[in-house]
């Protein structure tokens, strides 16, 4: 169980990358924050990247999770249903981490590219399942389209109850993939 010191420093972290990018915010600028110094951040976490690792494992796992929970065996509205809801609920549970990795490109680092990986690997499973593992262009970029639906907006409306945000989300997502290729 993290102590009360690290968990501030996730808190303050994820509040400063928020405010300042990943890559506008210093080591000092955390430490400040949680009223530590530098070199007792340090004693927590190698360094920013592994502060942002650590922010983002929680919703990683949770999509993990989403995709593990659909039965294959399910009919494709129930499993597209099951991805759009469980996508909506863990990215709006995790607005700010989340953006992070939708919309600061400088959390795109080096050392950083094994959980960006992994959230990439995430995306294109749930892609697969919008679109019932066919390759055809098209509707692979309607699974994109409706992914994007209820990932891309969470940052943009952080003002937005999340249970009216989430209702939103699904129903683009939906719309979008109702659409047939004219």
């Amino acid at each position: 169980m993290p102590d009360k010191t690290w968990t501030r420093i996730m808190d303050e972290a994820r509040t400063l990358f928020s405010q300042h990018t990943y890559g506008g915010t210093s080591m000092q600028q955390i430490a400040a924050a949680v009223g530590i110094t530098k070199a007792s951040l340090y004693h927590y976490h190698a360094g920013k990247s592994a502060i942002l690792v650590h922010l983002v494992r929680t919703p990683l796992a949770e999509l993990e999770g989403v995709l593990e929970s659909l039965h294959p065996e399910a009919e494709l509205e129930e499993r597209r249903e099951g991805v759009l809801n469980g996508f909506a609920n863990v990215m709006i549970k995790h607005r700010q981490t989340m953006g992070l990795l939708l919309r600061d490109a400088s959390a795109h680092t080096e050392q950083t590219a094994e959980v960006l990986n992994q959230f990439q690997s995430l995306i294109d499973r749930a892609m697969d399942v919008l679109s019932d593992g066919y390759d055809d262009w098209r509707r692979r970029l309607r699974a994109a389209q409706a992914l994007a639906a209820v990932a891309d907006p969470i940052t943009l409306f952080a003002d937005i109850p999340a249970d009216d945000l989430h209702a939103e989300l699904v129903h683009g997502a939906h719309a979008i993939l109702a659409l047939r290729h004219r």
